[in-house]
């Protein structure tokens, strides 16, 4: 006998009653919908609103293209304002064109006339003008017109001015008709410009976003992470040395720019960047190899430590007289170019990148270098130092570290908000918490006990993931179209912050689910833990990181044009005007060209993805 819990059924009546309840929740629900969205079914069944919108879908579903050979023929009829005593019609034949208008005259603006053509072109458009008394007069358009399939038309219209005269004055009807395709319109032209500056935009915004995702993917993967730990002296030690190796490689790469900007002469220069390049390859080879070392630089292996220092200086040297000598050479090579100068200022632009973020990218790398040296001091202190000696590095550890991510925020809050007194906010909370975080630590914390560092890094990169990935690029382009100025440069700022978020979180889950057994392997033939990434993991996660980016690029370029109405360039800039403008025409060519060009994308990313995966 099989036994379960025994489930009471609801009587009819309480099953009705609860459909009922349901309904009038769903009702009540929707009801409030309708009226937050202000939905009103009259506003659509307007005459005027009718006839915009209809104008609007017959303009968009006339592109413009092309510009065409035109040619026109006019024909004249007379109006006399004000009105004679006797009020008849007035007729004009020309050719088989007739004209007749009636009545002939008009002597407020209130009164409406009606003119009526037969015997022109068919299915041709024109403009009715008039020319008021006077040789200086400007000509006045009254109304257009259309003919039909036998070539009549009937408009009717009202004089804007009256201006008196004897002598009658003349209405135009001018028609208007295509011969031929001239050539590209400016509206195709402008398309053709800005699709393809979307689509760069987009590709920059996808290489600049994937090459700084790969290495946070890394870091927020779990099963990477959950394992790395580290005793407490060395979490804090690491933590001291990095603001000290950041400000410290900051100043000197920013002395190191000026220093090369000392030389002057660019050909001074390349002698000394050819002598920087020898001297780097001494240092690396001179002795035993730099970087095959198996012990990390201590105070005992005194040339090793020299030599790392003397490395990275040169490669600061370096990098500094690489910046300014491609500034130097982009600028004269865009000048010899022409039409390709784009290459010379890519150059140009290089060596400025260079000049511009180099002592904060040389700043951060040395100090995660730094923090690296001091998290594995630490840890070799607490091993080889007896428990008395261990327990008070700790405590004094501890207490540095945790003063050191106070200051740290503190000044991040006080660079935002810029408090009256800073100190309050860095100094005091930052000795106070230092003096806490010491004395809970020689009460609660023993020296071998290890920090689940792995986790918290993998948890806070997550977090900024996924904040960063909620909020949308128009947002974004806002914000960097007030920095950096509207264009092309905040959308790609805008997508590319976005697009590390995306491809961050998309790429960690990558590595999350790769097969553990080359890792086991790896790890059992005693690798550390760069060459088990690079041997493990990279050869299984290589080709769904590819898929990403593509699709990612698909993603970006749709992207691009929403962008393009917040200040973010490309074609969606120019569409958002063409619509402010009221252009529909030209507007049909922009969204006809985003559809191709996405659909294209979309085609070529899929076929790619589905060989590679």
């Amino acid at each position: 006998m099989r036994r379960g819990r025994k489930t009471e059924e609801l009587s009819p009546a309480l099953k009705a009653l609860r459909t009922v309840v349901t309904i009038l929740v769903l009702f009540v629900v929707f009801a409030y919908a309708t009226e937050a969205t202000n939905i009103n079914l009259e506003e659509p069944l307007e005459p005027k609103r009718q006839e915009t919108a209809l104008r609007a879908l017959r303009a968009l579903a006339r592109p413009d293209f092309f510009t065409y050979y035109e040619e026109n023929r006019t024909t004249d009829i007379l109006i006399r304002m004000p009105c004679p005593e006797s009020i008849q019609g007035a007729q004009t034949t020309q050719g088989e064109r007739v004209v007749i208008l009636s009545p002939n005259c008009a002597s407020t603006t209130q009164e409406v006339l009606t003119l009526t053509g037969s015997g022109f072109r068919p299915r041709t458009s024109g403009i009715i003008r008039w020319h008021p008394p006077g040789e200086v007069a400007t000509t006045r358009a009254l109304t257009s017109f259309r003919t039909d399939l036998e070539g009549n038309f009937v408009v009717s219209f009202s004089m804007p001015d009256i201006r008196p005269t004897d002598e009658p004055q003349r209405i135009e009807v001018d028609e208007k008709w295509q011969t031929g395709i001239s050539g590209l319109s400016d509206a195709s032209k402008t398309t053709i410009e800005k699709i393809l500056e979307t689509i760069l935009l987009a590709l920059l915004a996808t290489t600049v976003g994937t090459l700084l995702s790969i290495p946070l993917s890394f870091l927020a993967a779990r099963n990477l992470m959950e394992n790395v730990g580290s005793p407490l002296a060395a979490v804090m030690a690491g933590i001291i040395a990095l603001p000290i190796a950041y400000i410290a490689s900051r100043e000197i790469m920013s002395a190191m720019l000026q220093v090369s900007t000392l030389l002057g002469q660019p050909w001074l220069m390349v002698v000394v960047l050819a002598i920087v390049i020898v001297a780097v390859y001494a240092v690396m080879n001179v002795g035993s190899p730099l970087f095959n070392t198996d012990e990390v630089p201590t105070g005992g292996s005194l040339l090793i430590t020299l030599r790392f220092f003397a490395f990275f200086g040169l490669l600061m040297f370096g990098m500094a007289l690489l910046g300014d000598l491609g500034m130097i050479f982009g600028n004269w090579l865009a000048g010899q170019l022409g039409s390709w100068s784009f290459m010379g200022s890519f150059i140009e632009l290089s060596g400025e990148f260079i000049q511009v973020l180099s002592p904060a990218t040389v700043g951060f790398l040395v100090a995660f270098v730094a923090m690296s040296w001091g998290s594995h001091f630490g840890q070799e202190a607490i091993l080889r130092l007896g428990t008395t000696f261990a327990k008070v590095i700790t405590v004094v550890l501890a207490g540095l570290g945790t003063a050191v991510i106070i200051y740290g925020f503190g000044s991040a809050l006080n660079w935002l908000y810029v408090f009256d007194v800073p100190a309050v906010w860095t100094t005091y909370p930052a000795l106070i918490g230092g003096a806490i975080a010491a004395v809970a630590t020689a009460l609660l914390w023993p020296p071998n006990r290890p920090v689940p560092i792995g986790l918290i890094i993998y948890t806070s990169i997550r977090s900024i993931l996924n904040v960063i990935r909620s909020i949308e690029p128009l947002v974004y382009v806002i914000i960097f179209a007030v920095w950096v100025g509207i264009g092309p440069f905040a959308g790609v700022l805008a997508l590319t912050l976005h697009t590390i978020a995306s491809l961050g979180k998309l790429f960690s889950e990558q590595v999350e689910n790769i097969s553990e057994g080359p890792l086991e392997a790896i790890t059992a033939t005693g690798a550390n833990r760069l060459q088990t990434i690079v041997f493990a993991v990279i050869p299984q996660i290589v080709p769904p990181y590819i898929a990403f980016t593509l699709y990612r690029w698909d993603i970006n370029v749709r992207m691009s044009t929403i962008i393009g109405f917040g200040g973010g360039g490309g074609i969606g800039f120019v569409l958002a005007q063409a619509i402010n403008l009221l252009q529909y025409r030209q507007a049909s060519v922009m969204m006809i060209a985003i559809a191709i060009v996405v659909g294209t994308l979309d085609y070529v990313s899929s076929k790619v993805r589905s060989r590679i995966l």
